[in-house]
């Protein structure tokens, strides 16, 4: 049974406007950077590590589903497997990160020259270079572009032949290692391209931080993206308010794990003391960040922790979907709070009008564009994995039920 033609209807203009609105703000944001290349490339960096989150994390999933199946991640594992066949585009959106860091001075070690007088950097120097960070980036793409194609080819084979428990153990053997290399790899992500913004400051756990917020805007986005999908057969059969009550747990576990290593890195910098690391959040605690990050604190963490707790959020598809939305924006504030303070000198600079439209455009850019990739790659299979061995047989019975009756 293949019903991959089906969602083309309900996400035809979804997928029209995204490429709309991608193709008009990545003409603007060529524009801005003709203009000035430095301040687009601060722009573009917030806009690049914001979208590879969806991806990264796609994959993160599919290899969890591989290892422990459930009805919650076959609801949403071609969601999965879309999400994570987009990656070999961001080897090509990576490029203007690339130049930003060798023609730029965002990175200040990035043209650093050892013994220039500041120990830190000459301490750092050995692993902040811009040959290591070009190969550390090439191999980590490698890497998860190899794991995608792994495990979506193995998934494609499962679609033709049936069920065959050989790709199943494939899948397995492949995907728990996998899951400990991407924990490693988007380490060094979020330690390259943002906690190196301040070379001289450090945490321990700022990588698990961005780790674990952008698990929470992946499952952010796929609750809005399947609330639409579950209009589409075969989803359909199956979405039950279950489905997205489990979802709902998700996010709501990924809302206070978020919370919970924030205020720890926060106890742990401040109660030290250090002269190296104070200054971090010294910054932040002054306005308009302040502002901010007390707005982070509400609308990140404790509105949405309230309304997932209730029963009744996670089981109504639209109610959940709002609080998604919520938090898809909450997590572009708080990546603004994290990474803008360390670029700007100051934060007139970061909220000057040219700066936030700069950053506006370069986030649509990228995000319509990513969307018509995922849509475009999501309309390939079935929205069932149906001949998978490990398919629930809820799952199999409401599926045969429909079948019974077309």
């Amino acid at each position: 049974m293949n019903d991959s033609a089906n969602i083309g209807q309900p996400l035809e203009r979804l997928q029209k406007t995204a490429l709309a609105v991608g193709a008009v703000a990545a003409v603007l944001s060529l524009l801005a950077a003709l203009t000035d290349f430095e301040a687009f490339s601060k722009s573009y960096l917030m806009a690049f590590v914001f979208w590879l989150g969806l991806p990264l994390s796609c994959l993160a999933f599919l290899m969890l589903h591989n290892l422990v199946g459930g009805r919650w991640s076959f609801f949403i594992r071609r969601q999965l497997e879309a999400g994570s066949r987009t990656l070999p585009a961001f080897v090509i959106f990576f490029i203007p990160v690339g130049l930003a860091v060798s023609a730029t001075h965002i990175y200040e070690w990035a043209h650093y020259v050892v013994g220039g007088g500041d120990a830190i950097l000459d301490h750092k120097s050995g692993y902040l270079n811009q040959t290591f960070f070009y190969l550390r980036t090439a191999g980590s793409f490698i890497i998860w572009i190899g794991l995608a194609v792994l495990l979506n080819k193995w998934s494609a084979q499962q679609d033709r032949k049936g069920a065959d428990g050989s790709l199943v153990a494939r899948m397995n053997f492949v995907s728990g290692p996998g899951i400990v290399i991407y924990f490693l790899t988007v380490t060094l992500l979020a330690v390259d391209l943002l906690m190196s913004l301040d070379p001289h400051w450090f945490s321990t756990i700022y990588a698990l931080i961005y780790i674990i917020g952008q698990a929470l805007l992946t499952l952010s986005f796929l609750v809005l993206i399947t609330r639409r999908l579950a209009e589409c057969e075969p989803l359909r059969a199956v979405a039950s308010p279950q489905r997205f009550h489990e979802l709902g747990n998700f996010m709501l576990a990924f809302v206070m794990l978020w919370a919970y290593l924030s205020v720890s890195q926060l106890l742990i910098i401040w109660s030290a003391n250090l002269p190296e690391v104070n200054p971090w959040y010294v910054t932040r605690f002054q306005d308009p960040w302040a502002t901010m990050g007390f707005i982070i604190l509400i609308f990140h963490f404790a509105v949405p922790f309230l309304l997932l707790l209730w029963r009744s959020t996670k089981r109504r598809p639209n109610l959940l979907r709002n609080v998604a939305l919520g938090l898809i924006f909450m997590r572009l504030v708080e990546l603004f709070w994290v990474i803008k303070p360390s670029m700007d000198p100051s934060a007139e600079a970061s909220f000057a009008p040219l700066s936030l439209a700069t950053d506006l455009v370069t986030w649509a850019a990228l995000g319509g564009l990513w969307i018509y990739l995922f849509l475009a790659q999501l309309k390939k299979r079935s929205l069932l994995p149906v001949n998978d061995p490990r398919l629930p047989h809820e799952f199999v019975q409401k599926l045969s039920a429909k079948r019974a009756e077309a």
